[in-house]
């Protein structure tokens, strides 16, 4: 993990990043959660009905932080 109290410092180095990983995750934290109107996730929900329920249970609240993670493959060990 790397914290970096100037973001403005690394974004630079972020964007160049960005575009060499094969792919990206992001992950974010809000100030609360809700129910969704009872709607609860299901395991064979498609892209567009999880994102659906995803959005409805986030509308109300702030994301307050953003986690970016980039993944690599490097050819010569494989992984």
């Amino acid at each position: 993990m790397h914290f970096v109290s100037d973001f403005e410092s690394v974004l630079e180095s972020i964007e160049k990043d960005i575009t060499k990983a094969q792919f990206i995750t992001i992950d974010t934290e809000f100030t609360g959660l809700k129910d969704g109107n009872g709607r609860k996730y299901n395991f064979f929900d498609t892209l567009k009905e999880y994102y659906a329920a995803s959005r409805e249970r986030t509308a109300t609240f702030l994301a307050v932080q953003y986690g970016l993670c980039l993944f690599f493959y490097d050819a010569k060990t494989k992984s």
